[in-house]
């Protein structure tokens, strides 16, 4: 008799799609975080860059990862690039900069600054550039 399953309302069934994009996207940004940061270094140490031009390499690596996540969001949504963008790949940029900030011994310098402003306009950019592309029509 009390064997009814809750119904599922309209707030569930938007939520559970969108969420499911937000772990994705994490985990893609996690992995492209790793993966290009590993490339990288490895790069660097075989062509022994010196350390005044490691800060830029890190932050085009970091860069394009945050530009990597935040356009699988946006293309996956499809709506709201620039807030989509920002807001799936911010997780990911503020883990970042807080390892940074650690790693630096809880000194935040202007250099953390132009890192997070760096990463959120790759995010908003990749969001927008997302969101505008236009998807092919399947042939039948």
């Amino acid at each position: 008799m009390g064997n009814k399953k809750p119904s599922k309302n309209s707030k569930d069934k938007i939520q559970s799609p969108t969420r499911r994009i937000f772990f994705r996207t994490q985990l893609i940004a996690l992995i492209s975080y790793l993966l290009s940061f590993g490339i990288i270094s490895i790069i660097c140490l075989s062509l022994d860059i010196n350390k005044n031009s490691l800060f830029y390499v890190a932050m085009l690596t970091f860069a394009l990862s945050s530009f990597i996540c935040a356009y699988y969001a946006g293309f996956k949504i499809h709506q709201n690039g620039l807030i989509t963008g920002l807001l799936y790949s911010l997780p990911a940029n503020l883990f970042v900069i807080a390892a940074s900030v650690i790693i630096n011994g809880f000194k935040i310098d202007f250099t953390v600054l132009i890192s997070l402003f760096i990463l959120l306009i790759s995010s908003m950019l990749a969001g927008v550039l997302s969101v505008n592309t236009k998807l092919k029509p399947k042939r039948k």
